[in-house]
């Protein structure tokens, strides 16, 4: 029988990669868990078994005890004697790797690394082949999965040419439209539950009126008199913007080798049985990249004790949380935001990591996600 042993750490697409190639791919996988690593192990089995791959674990008793991790270890070997076994030494801790190396030895297993910078399987032996590109390409549900998201829902809406052509403009021509689009907002949020809005006052404004023009030609809205009734409440409230990345994003599908990507994705936390959304989601390079689109003001409101916060700093927070908790060390965040942010908020999106792109920049969407994917 062909046997994977991986060493499990917080990151999953290693292991996952590995086990799901066509070439590597066994028949068991044998999952090498420490005390604090049982809830990753368990997100990982399932996706595995859901590939049609048999998996059990092997718990080490302490993860600090070198002597105590190789006895265990050898014991491992023993028990695979007779079976054509991998390690996959890419996970775990440098002794939890160490000690698995001395029953590689004893058990005569293939050893071999998964390089996530460049999607390659290394092998390990002296006649080992040379490194090659690993065939399986991960999907969204799957690498959510394997970090403990089951995927609700998620959409691949792309926009008319209508929808595009105002949306490109929308982008191109911020200056011009900021102060219409927050009167959008603000009209379709405060629509009653029959998507109907007076917009008596806003309408008296040229630019506004001029919007809702536009919007009704792309099927968006519809205005009769001084009432604006909303066939896309969400696409009218900031939804557009969220459109257009999607519709970057899949440009640059083929082009680019992105591998799956949706939008107004929502999981679910198996653990904390929590739901999130994600504005925009894609997988490049075995990788999660998260968008999140913002056309709405950014600036300062009161908390639950009267001070001032910044509305951009906690979506920032909470993009930086997303990616930490749903796409592991290797995820990478994207801010959009339809409006300038400050310095003070320029700096705390670079000290998390997060790409920012504003204002009229969100014109050259296409070429900052090449940049952004390929530094």
């Amino acid at each position: 029988m062909k046997i994977h042993v991986c060493l499990v750490s917080a990151q999953a697409a290693p292991n996952l990669l590995a086990a799901m190639d066509p070439e590597l791919k066994p028949e068991k996988v044998i999952l090498v868990i420490s005390p604090k690593m049982q809830t990753s192990a368990k997100n990982l089995t399932a996706v595995l078994e859901n590939s049609g791959i048999k998996v059990r674990t092997h718990q080490l008793r302490d993860e600090h005890d070198y002597q105590s991790m190789c006895e265990e270890m050898l014991e491992l070997a023993t028990e695979l004697e007779g079976h054509e076994v991998y390690l996959n030494l890419t996970g775990g801790t440098k002794l939890m790797s160490l000690a698995s190396q001395e029953a590689a030895g004893v058990g005569d297993w293939k050893r071999f690394y998964v390089d996530l910078d460049t999607d390659q399987v290394i092998g390990l032996e002296k006649d080992a082949p040379r490194p090659r590109k690993l065939a399986e390409k991960l999907r969204l549900r799957h690498y959510l999965r394997s970090y403990g998201f089951e995927t609700v829902s998620s959409s691949k809406t792309q926009p008319t040419s209508a929808e595009a052509a105002l949306i490109a403009d929308f982008c191109k021509n911020t200056k011009t439209w900021q102060a219409s689009v927050s009167k959008l907002n603000f009209a379709a949020q405060n629509a009653n539950k029959q998507g109907k809005f007076n917009a008596t006052q806003q309408l008296a404004q040229h630019d506004f009126a001029f919007l809702i023009e536009q919007c009704e030609k792309v099927g968006w809205l519809k205005r009769v008199g001084s009432d604006i009734y909303f066939n896309d409440r969400q696409r009218c409230n900031g939804g557009w913007l969220e459109l257009y990345a999607m519709n970057v994003i899949h440009k640059l599908h083929g082009g680019l080798g992105i591998q799956d990507s949706g939008t107004s994705i929502e999981v679910l936390d198996l653990n904390s049985n929590t739901k999130n959304e994600l504005d925009v989601a894609f997988i490049y390079r075995n990788r999660l990249y998260i968008i999140e689109c913002k056309t709405s003001r950014l600036d300062k409101k009161e908390d639950s004790e009267g001070v001032l916060e910044s509305k951009a700093n906690d979506a920032l927070f909470k993009l930086a949380s997303h990616c930490r908790r749903i796409g592991g060390a290797g995820a990478r965040g994207m801010f959009l935001s339809y409006r300038k942010l400050s310095e003070h908020e320029h700096n705390l999106a670079h000290a998390l990591n997060i790409e920012v792109v504003q204002e009229n920049k969100l014109a050259e969407l296409e070429s900052r996600i090449k940049r952004w994917v390929q530094a």
